[in-house]
């Protein structure tokens, strides 16, 4: 199975996207409103991105997310496209 994140999703975005480092910052059950404060604070250093996932506030969840071992492999993923030397990843709950 084909496992994609939907394009578009809203995010928080902070720091320069030129930044030699960027951070995925993951939401917990709060929401994607609990991580500004910690994407406000690493946008001092890198660039800080922290999606909403799908299928929170009114986004589109695809049918080939349905568990989080799922939305993790659609995270994972990206990075890839991306194609920067350094990233890190968040997770907050």
């Amino acid at each position: 199975m084909n496992i994609s994140l939907v394009q578009g999703l809203p995010a928080l975005r902070a720091g320069s996207p030129a930044a030699a480092r960027t951070a995925l910052v993951l939401h917990g059950g709060g929401g994607p409103r609990t991580v500004a404060p910690l994407v406000g604070h690493l946008a001092a250093t890198m660039h800080a991105f922290a999606p909403t996932h799908p299928g929170w506030e009114g986004t589109t969840r695809p049918d080939s997310i349905a568990s989080v071992p799922q939305l993790a492999a659609a995270y994972l993923a990206r990075p890839r496209d991306v194609r920067r030397p350094h990233r890190g990843g968040v997770r907050c709950s």
